[in-house]
Order: structure tokens, then C-alpha cells, then sequence
């Protein structure tokens, strides 16, 4: 079996909690030597269930950070990138380490090939009270 090379970690902040159960986190991504841009990523815990949104790599000092909160269980990707080959970037990371499940908006394409569970407004997402 090939090992997998991820993504590295790029520079991001601390988790910041906005609400019960709700937090957020921003990181960024080097488009080229010269431009690196900002993305989010929001947190929500479901007893002790995580679900990623729009996930962003962390360092391990972010990653245990995030493990005191609870069990990453759902990576959910609701948006396509001008990324190129990077749509996804950070999924395969969160689904391999943790055993997460994927989900994405029905024929989204993953960078990883991983498949994902589709995100509609006939399904429920995986934390309560919430729907697309």
C-alpha cells in the first residue's frame, strides 16, 4: 500500500468558538510563491461528534486542539474552488485520519477520488436542526 502525501499544513489561527458548539477557525492556502489567500473553516459538535465544513488543514498542534472538542466524524465540502487540481484539498486528510465521512453536493469532484455521500435538500446533514 503507497503512502499518501497530504497536503502540508499552512499557516492558520487558533479554534475560536462563536456559539454553542460552533466554532470556527481560518487558514489559508498558497495559490503561487507570491499569493496566498485566506479560507475558513466552521466546526460544529454534535454531543461528541465534529463535523468539518469547508475542512482546512491543521498543524498537530491544532489537530489536538481540535480532538479536545470531540470525534472529527463528517467532512462536509459545499462549495467547488478555483483551485484547479486542489478542489477538496484538505478532505482526504480528515477522512483517512479519522475515518470521517465525506459529503459533497451530488456530482462534485474530489482532487482524492474519494466518493461522497451527497448533501441535498431531501437529506438530512449529520448534526440536528440544520438542513440546506
Amino acid at each position: 500500500m503507497s503512502e499518501i502525501n497530504y497536503p502540508i499544513a499552512t499557516p492558520h489561527g487558533k479554534i475560536q468558538q462563536l456559539f454553542e458548539d460552533i466554532f470556527f477557525v481560518q487558514g489559508s492556502v498558497q495559490m503561487t510563491p507570491e499569493i496566498q489567500v485566506s479560507r475558513n473553516m466552521i466546526i460544529i459538535r454534535n454531543g461528541k461528534s465534529l463535523s468539518l465544513i469547508s475542512a482546512v488543514r491543521l498543524n498537530e498542534q491544532g489537530l489536538q486542539q481540535l480532538e479536545k472538542l470531540g470525534k472529527v466524524e463528517h467532512v462536509l465540502k459545499i462549495g467547488a474552488f478555483h483551485l484547479g487540481d486542489k478542489n477538496g484539498l484538505d478532505d482526504a486528510f480528515y477522512v483517512n485520519r479519522y475515518g470521517a465521512k465525506l459529503w459533497g453536493l451530488p456530482n462534485m469532484k474530489h482532487d482524492s477520488k474519494l466518493q461522497a455521500y451527497d448533501l441535498s435538500d431531501q437529506a438530512p446533514l449529520p448534526f440536528p436542526s440544520s438542513h440546506l
